[in-house]
């Protein structure tokens, strides 16, 4: 999260900036690599695995299986 600078990585929101108190606090952390994917083996996860997303984001990731955080990036840099 601190080196996310308070910024969604998909629609790049700045939530520390416009809520200086609370921002960081919408952000959440999602593994790039399913964790349900790794069901019965325990695996380490890496700092690369992880993508720090706005709560939007992260629902639209997990709401059609195999989508991408790059994917939905992309998206919202056509609507910008």
């Amino acid at each position: 999260l601190q080196q996310s600078d308070g910024r969604c990585e998909c629609c790049r929101a700045d939530l520390r900036g416009r809520f200086p108190d609370i921002g960081e606090g919408a952000l959440e952390i999602h593994h790039r690599q399913a964790l349900s994917k790794t069901e019965g083996t325990r695996t380490l996860t890496s700092l690369d695995d992880l993508a720090v997303l706005c709560a939007t984001c992260h629902r639209l990731v997990h709401r059609v299986p195999n989508l991408s955080i790059d994917v939905v990036a992309a998206r919202w840099a056509v609507s910008s």
